[in-house]
C-alpha cells in the first residue's frame, strides 16, 4: 500500500510536481514551461492578496513582488499582476474602476 502523499509536499520544494523551480527561474522559461490554461490576475494590491491567499488557502507564493507573484496550490498555478502592469495593453480600459475586483 502506497501512502497518501500531501500534494503540497512536491510544491514547496520544487514549484510543482513536474520539478519547475518557479522561486529560481526566469520569466521566459516560466511562461515556455506553463501547460493548460493560464490564468492572470489582475489586482491592485499584490502583496495583500498573497497575504490573503497564503492564510487563507495555504497557497505558495513564488517570487512576490510589488507587481507580480506566482501562487500555486498543488499543481494548479496561477500568476497575480498589478494594475500597472497591463499599462500598455489595449484591454486595460475595460477594467471596472468599482468593484467587482480583486482586493
Amino acid at each position: 500500500m502506497v501512502a497518501a502523499r500531501n500534494p503540497l509536499d512536491a510544491c514547496a520544494v520544487f514549484g510543482n510536481a513536474d520539478g519547475m523551480d518557479y522561486e529560481n527561474m526566469d520569466a521566459d522559461s516560466f511562461g515556455r514551461g506553463l501547460k493548460g490554461i493560464g490564468l492572470n490576475l489582475l489586482v491592485r494590491d499584490v502583496a495583500a492578496e498573497v497575504a490573503f491567499l497564503r492564510s487563507v488557502f495555504g497557497m505558495q507564493a513564488f517570487q512576490p513582488t510589488a507587481d507580480f507573484a506566482i501562487m500555486a496550490y498543488g499543481e494548479q498555478v496561477f500568476q497575480l499582476h498589478s494594475d500597472g502592469t497591463y499599462h500598455s495593453n489595449p484591454l486595460l480600459g475595460m477594467l471596472p474602476e468599482n468593484p467587482p475586483r480583486v482586493l
